[in-house]
């Protein structure tokens, strides 16, 4: 909402494509002023209404999903943007089955101004009944929100979702940032930040370089409002006798959890307080762990900053960090 559609045209979506040497197609919504803006967005985040832009978008999506040959599509999706996707993932997750056809694409959110974000329960059973090529394609989207703590459309949007509405359904990793780099912080005190694209790619990849940014940092797990989360996710769970052993769980940690479990458990879900300890563990292994590894976003960054593989994974660190959380009683 801070920039005109010129701007963005100019210099946001040719940085863009910088960054990630890939090609960039932009859904721009129609702008009406900022009162009747501040509006539509209001009634579109209270009544999941579709726009134009959300109709474009999931006519374009689908599309690619359904194609024989296709390659990875990846979505980034800013402020109020963030609303026509969560009515396109909802409706794109009732319309395509797991697997190889609503695997091909991710999502990306920067300052959402929605609370709330669905997925499909569970997954399909192996490779029975589903054509599906699981080693070219994860069975569901990669979800990731980026939020500063600050953006007033995130503070009731995803921020909102994920710290009090615990009983919400936002799927996806939740990144909180605050004004990461000098140059950013001088331009909110001096009143010209307004949480824009260019601010997030500003604080995430300053020069194009994940290491030096929020990316590059250690991670604090809110593991407070992961588990409050998996327990409301439970309680629900428990109560809801139509979904009856079925595990109901939007939390990262959780997701997980219960992949975690696909080792030892050929059923792929967990049962309450099993659950919510496998939850934890994982929480305490991920303590330490540098923004920019297990990230999809940081791995699509390309050029004389690229990231490699080991720094992607972040395996030795990770598994000293599981090795120590095991022993923790």
């Amino acid at each position: 909402m801070a920039y005109s559609e010129d701007h963005l045209r100019r210099k946001t979506i040719p940085r863009l494509a910088q960054l990630f040497d890939h090609d960039i197609q932009a859904f721009l919504p129609y702008r009406l002023g900022l009162p009747l803006d501040l509006l539509i967005a209001f009634l579109q985040r209270n009544l999941q209404l579709p726009t134009a832009t959300s109709t474009a978008l999931y006519n374009h999506i689908r599309a690619n999903c359904v194609k024989t040959r296709s390659k990875q599509m990846n979505i980034l999706v800013h402020n109020t943007g963030a609303l026509d996707m969560a009515w396109v993932m909802s409706r794109l997750c009732a319309d395509l089955p797991p697997g190889q056809q609503l695997g091909r694409f991710n999502v990306y959110t920067f300052g959402a101004a929605m609370p709330e974000m669905t997925m499909p329960l569970g997954s399909h059973n192996g490779h029975e009944g589903h054509n599906c090529d699981c080693e070219d394609f994860p069975e569901y989207p990669i979800v990731s929100h980026y939020a500063f703590e600050d953006d007033p459309f995130a503070r009731i949007g995803v921020l909102l979702g994920a710290r009090h509405r615990m009983e919400g359904r936002l799927v996806g990793c939740v990144y909180a940032l605050q004004a990461y780099s000098s140059s950013l912080a001088k331009k909110w005190l001096a009143g010209g930040g307004r949480f824009t694209m260019d601010d997030y790619l500003d604080a995430l990849f300053p020069d194009g370089n994940p290491r030096a940014g929020a990316l590059g940092s250690v991670c604090r797990i809110e593991r407070d409002v992961s588990e409050m989360r998996e327990l409301a996710a439970l309680a629900q769970a428990t109560h809801d006798q139509t979904k009856k052993g079925k595990r109901l769980s939007w939390t990262a940690l959780g997701a997980l959890a219960d992949n975690s479990s696909n080792f030892r458990n050929s059923r792929n879900e967990m049962a309450g307080v099993v659950s919510l300890e496998e939850a934890r563990r994982i929480g305490k292994a991920c303590e330490g762990m540098i923004a920019y590894e297990n990230n999809a976003l940081a791995s699509y960054v390309r050029g004389e900053h690229r990231l490699s593989r080991n720094e992607l994974r972040g395996t030795r660190a990770f598994s000293d960090q599981a090795e120590s959380a095991d022993g923790v009683q």
